[in-house]
């Protein structure tokens, strides 16, 4: 390949072979070449490291039979057995004795749930026929005649918007009733659903209501 004269390899080629070029060039040779000698001459000049003496695995054993030592014996610290303080007995009643408070108070409503309620026997046969499987249940309801026997057994009764009535028990909450329109009649279906909702939450049943004497 030639180098055209003139161009920018023939000036880089004429710069590589000037005086100046060579003489920076071998003074960076000889200082790396000090640098050389000077590691060497240090690295001859440290002390050589004695390698420490390792025992053959072929010496011969002087001594048989010896005893090796038993290893220490370790003692288990003993349990120290938890004493119940005056005050962990004072919290711990504490917490039992609402405990069985509360049970005395599901045992109350239990209670309640069971008592009995005397009713008019008109009202005991409106309260029969949501309970029984008999013929007389597949009669209709007039809804006047529901809201007195619901009345009669101890509820408070309200008027809230439109066909919304609530009927509200006075410990065990209400509930919200819709009058059947335009005729008011309660079916045998609309019985059962009543029937449902006033056992949910006023616990009652078949053997709740009582004829009055």
């Amino acid at each position: 390949m030639r180098i055209k004269a003139g161009s920018a390899s023939a000036k880089r080629l004429s710069e590589y072979n000037s005086e100046s070029y060579l003489a920076d060039f071998g003074a960076e040779y000889d200082q790396l070449a000090a640098e050389v000698k000077q590691k060497e001459e240090a690295s001859q000049a440290r002390p050589a490291l004695t390698r420490p003496h390792v025992p053959s695995s072929n010496a011969t054993q002087s001594q048989w039979g010896a005893e090796t030592p038993s290893a220490p014996t370790t003692q288990i610290p003993r349990k120290d057995r938890t004493k119940t303080r005056p005050d962990d007995v004072e919290a711990l009643a504490e917490q039992i004795v609402p405990a069985l408070q509360l049970d005395a108070v599901d045992d109350a409503a239990a209670d309640d749930d069971n008592a009995t309620i005397p009713v008019s026997s008109q009202s005991a046969a409106i309260f029969a026929r949501m309970y029984t499987r008999s013929g007389d249940a597949r009669k209709g309801t007039k809804w006047d005649d529901l809201t007195a026997a619901m009345v009669d057994a101890g509820l408070s009764v309200e008027h809230t918007r439109g066909s919304a009535v609530r009927f509200e028990h006075a410990t065990k909450g209400s509930v919200t009733l819709y009058r059947p329109h335009p005729h008011p009649v309660l079916n045998l279906i609309h019985l059962r659903a009543i029937r449902k909702r006033c056992w949910k939450w006023f616990g009652w049943d078949e053997g709740t209501f009582v004829e009055r004497e």
